[in-house]
């Protein structure tokens, strides 16, 4: 059992990647635990080698692997307000998607209050249901989770062409959303008409988040006069 950056089920990790690991064998499963425990947001591979027997008898001719990835962290927002956000564009991305988003906003939540981002890190805080930046972080990152979704669709519809047909006299599928005999410049206007909404409330969000919408935030400056007369020391007539 190892960690693993690779997304090609096919390939074997090395063994420099290898965690020791306890096995026990209950009824028809077999049970991995790692010895330092699953880290959060990490992709793992079971190897099965050759040789290995059932309690049939049967024995594996072909190494067999199975991928998972571990606890995603930190999530302050749930996929459906996502989705409610994204309206009709929600069904271009998978659930798996949608999580790594939430999860990438979660980092920007913790560095955005001054926490440090990384969950395996010792010192890492998440911000808690009691604090008074919690319910801003759940709206920041459901906002900032749907602009990075958006924002890559964007660039799916500019680098396929067949979500989006260059011309006239297309038809254009984004989810429930459909554009017939008509311009792909009107799916490309409805994305960023979308993420245009939600830029605004993101920028409230994150301000709020970071406590810059508290009475008395912005301060008043004071002004001099900077005349060769001086300041005026009355205003009376």
């Amino acid at each position: 059992m190892g960690q693993s950056d690779s997304t090609d089920v096919n390939q074997l990790p090395s063994s420099a990647y290898a965690l020791p690991a306890s096995i026990r064998v209950e009824g028809n499963k077999l049970i991995l635990t790692p010895q330092a425990g699953f880290q959060f947001n990490t992709n793992y591979t079971v190897v099965l080698m050759p040789g290995i027997k059932s309690t049939s008898g049967k024995v594996l001719l072909e190494p067999q692997t199975i991928n998972f990835s571990s606890e995603f962290a930190p999530l302050y927002t749930s996929p459906t307000a996502v989705r409610q956000i994204l309206r009709t564009f929600a069904d271009n991305f998978s659930l798996q998607e949608i999580y790594v988003a939430i999860r990438d906003a979660g980092y920007k939540a913790q560095n955005l209050t001054g926490r440090f981002s990384d969950p395996n890190d010792p010192r890492f805080r998440p911000i808690l249901s009691m604090y008074v930046e919690y319910f801003p972080a759940t709206r920041f990152c459901a906002y900032e989770a749907a602009r990075t979704l958006l924002s890559s669709l964007l660039l799916k519809m500019l680098e396929d062409p067949m979500l989006v047909d260059i011309g006239t006299n297309v038809q254009v599928s984004l989810g429930d959303f459909r554009v017939a005999e008509s311009s792909n410049t009107d799916a490309f206007q409805a994305v960023e008409e979308m993420l245009s909404q939600i830029d605004r409330e993101l920028v409230y969000w994150r301000d709020a988040l970071m406590g810059r919408t508290k009475r008395g935030y912005a301060k008043p400056q004071s002004a001099q006069f900077r005349t060769a007369s001086g300041s005026p020391t009355s205003r009376d007539f």
